[in-house]
């Protein structure tokens, strides 16, 4: 029961709280708000509208790969036997494990929001919203107004190379938060003097070097010399703060050398140069992976690297030039002193990309103009802090000059986004085509091997087809190696194999073709001392003469099916393997049989045709069956007629 006692005097606590909120909710918080929540639904959503496949960019895979393991309590990925058969894109085995070579910071980020709200794309909405709500606080302690920082959080969110890449996967949004959290921490231990502000800072950037590491030391650089320049601090107070700023570093940096030790068994060796020491900085001979040829990276490419990047970053951002001239416009204003140190990013950011070619080779193959220039993301910082107080000066001067640059603003934004989204939804169609059969078929305990395309890796470049961290999902894949399968066959034995076809040139428009279209083949596992598989041949040409070849073991047999041929005719045999020979059923003109030095790795069967004089023959088609010989029996893996039957399919030939 309440009583008079209970009664609160006008201008208590209650109505103190009540006007404080209100208070809130006219600033600038509602704002941030919903700007936040505008960037992280639009994360998401574009993630699964616009990449449901992920997008060009591979290495997206290899970081859900390492999510993947991390949510499962694991550090990485096991590596069952054969490695070889199983390898992911940017990784290596190394002590039974599978290590990819980029750092955790990532991936652990992902598995973080998919423990905890089920769903791995939940990452893109936080990052999205830590990006826009840290760059108003940084801009607020820059400016000192929060209506233009609210303004600088809209242009960062409104800018191309911010939405693109939030859509990803790839690490580059998780970064920029890693460096604004550590701005505003850092310029905030500096501005109260307080050792525990400048840990936390520490921390931020022991984070960020973790992450990526040549790009936090150049943003700690021009904070380094603010500090010493600006902050009127004493030898000792400067030590101190370098002491508060090491020791809030310590933990992530101990976790970096501990992480590195367990993935290269040294601990000062980057996992990225245990896996290719040809892919560090420098100049000269580069690449990315040693299965693929590389080139001799010079000062030019740097240059032309940072060159583009710098353009694509100027053009990508919120209005492009006009940001440019408007952040121009609001520097120098100097309402706090560590503007010019901010700025510098715009330097030394792009030195990093002198000295490596990754920034060369994400131009050059056109990353860039898919995703953005994400390596620079970082400059947005400065040039929508610097920008929204230029915008601000217009519109005090010229208000209606303002809203016209808004404008055009906009609509540069919007023909820039529309461009890059349109490249991204066709390479997603191509996708959509590529894995159809995926999402027809209802695989369990499934075993697919999948085409060598690009490297001998797999999710490269199908990358959404990803084994779980330990080979004991629904479906585990594994590369096509022919022979080398049977390893793989006896390994997941309990599987229902299959082999998933796909024309080299699926990017190419095969994959809208009936003829090239990707499929999903029922395999089947034969064993016996004699084997018949069917054989059909189609003659597709004018030629008299068609003949087909069997190379198997120490031999290779022709077969003539006829030499009065025509256009559209089809035969039908039995082809009739046995650890003595082959012979075909149903009918052959004649035969010759060629021993070989070495035997074949693979049963070869080859069709060609020609004209009845001798020489001259075309060869039309060629199929390839893996097999395994012992003194008992053969063993082949073929495609079964259908996916119910155990009879195997025919070979066909045309």
């Amino acid at each position: 029961m309440r009583t008079s006692a209970d009664t609160r005097p006008p201008g208590g606590r209650e109505p103190a709280l009540t006007a404080r909120a209100l208070g809130l909710l006219r600033g600038p918080i509602p704002f941030v708000a919903l700007l936040a929540a505008a960037a992280a639904t639009w994360a998401i959503a574009g993630s699964h509208q616009v990449f449901p496949y992920l997008s060009d960019n591979h290495d997206e895979a290899v970081y859900l790969l390492q999510a993947d393991a991390f949510s499962e309590g694991r550090l990485f990925a096991s590596a069952p036997e054969p490695a070889e058969a199983f390898t992911p894109w940017f990784g290596y085995e190394h002590n039974g494990s599978f290590v990819t070579v980029f750092p955790p910071v990532n991936s652990a980020m992902i598995a973080f929001a998919k423990v905890m709200f089920g769903s791995e794309r939940a990452a893109h909405g936080l990052y999205a919203a830590a990006a826009i709500v840290l760059l108003f606080l940084l801009a607020r302690e820059v400016l000192r107004r929060s209506a233009e920082a609210v303004l600088a959080a809209a242009f960062l969110a409104a800018s191309p190379v911010f939405l693109v890449p939030s859509m990803t996967f790839l690490p580059y949004v998780p970064f920029l938060v890693l460096v604004e959290a550590f701005l505003l921490l850092f310029l905030r231990a500096t501005r109260l003097q307080s050792r525990r502000w400048m840990a936390a800072a520490g921390l931020a950037f022991g984070v960020a070097l973790f992450a990526r590491s040549s790009e936090a030391v150049m943003v700690v650089l021009p904070m380094a010399v603010y500090a010493i320049v600006s902050g009127r601090r004493t030898i000792r107070q400067l030590a101190g703060d370098a002491a508060a700023l090491a020791g809030g570093a310590a933990a992530p940096l101990g976790a970096m050398i501990a992480y590195n030790k367990a993935a290269t068994g040294a601990a000062l060796m980057h996992p990225l140069l245990r896996y290719s020491p040809d892919a560090g900085p420098g100049f000269g001979f580069r690449r990315q992976s040693p299965v693929e040829g590389g080139f001799e990276f010079t000062l030019a490419h740097g240059l032309q690297a940072v060159t583009g990047l710098t353009a694509l970053t100027l053009l990508w951002s919120f209005g492009g030039l006009l940001l440019v001239a408007l952040a121009h416009a609001g520097f120098g204003r100097r309402r706090h002193p560590v503007e010019p140190y901010l700025a510098a990013f715009a330097v030394t950011i792009p030195l990093v990309y002198v000295f490596y070619f990754g920034g060369y080779t994400t131009v050059a193959w056109g990353l860039a103009r898919l995703l953005g220039p994400y390596y620079f993301l970082p400059i947005m910082i400065p040039l929508s802090i610097f920008g929204a107080s230029g915008f601000v000066r217009l519109w005090r001067r010229h208000a209606v000059w303002a809203l016209a640059a808004a404008l055009a603003m906009a609509v540069w934004s919007g023909v820039v986004l529309h461009a890059a989204l349109a490249d991204n939804l066709a390479i997603t169609r191509d996708n959509r085509a590529v894995y159809r059969p995926f999402e027809q078929a209802d695989l369990d305990q499934a075993l697919v091997f999948v085409p060598v395309l690009y490297a001998p890796h797999l999710l490269h470049p199908l990358a959404a087809l990803r084994n779980s961290p330990g080979h004991d999902g629904p479906v585990v894949y594994a590369l096509d190696r022919g022979r080398e399968n049977f390893a793989v066959l006896d390994r997941f034995g309990d599987r229902t194999p299959y082999r998933f076809r796909l024309d080299a040139g699926y990017r190419t428009g095969a994959a809208a073709e009936a003829s090239d279209a990707p499929s999903l083949e029922r395999l089947l596992r034969l064993r016996g001392s004699v084997l018949t598989l069917p054989l059909v041949v189609h003659n597709r040409t004018p030629f008299r003469r068609v003949v087909v070849t069997v190379t198997m073991a120490n031999a290779r047999t022709v077969f003539t099916l006829d030499l009065a041929s025509s256009a559209g005719k089809t035969y039908r045999r039995s082809l009739r393997l046995g650890l003595r020979g082959v012979s075909l059923v149903g009918g052959v003109s004649a035969t010759g049989v060629t021993p070989l030095d070495e035997p074949a790795p693979e049963i070869v069967v080859t069709l060609a045709a020609g004209p009845n004089e001798v020489g001259a023959m075309e060869t039309l088609e060629e199929r390839r069956v893996p097999y395994r010989r012992s003194q008992q029996r053969l063993e082949l893996v073929v495609a079964a007629r259908d996916d119910a039957a155990a009879d195997p399919a025919p070979i066909t030939l045309e």
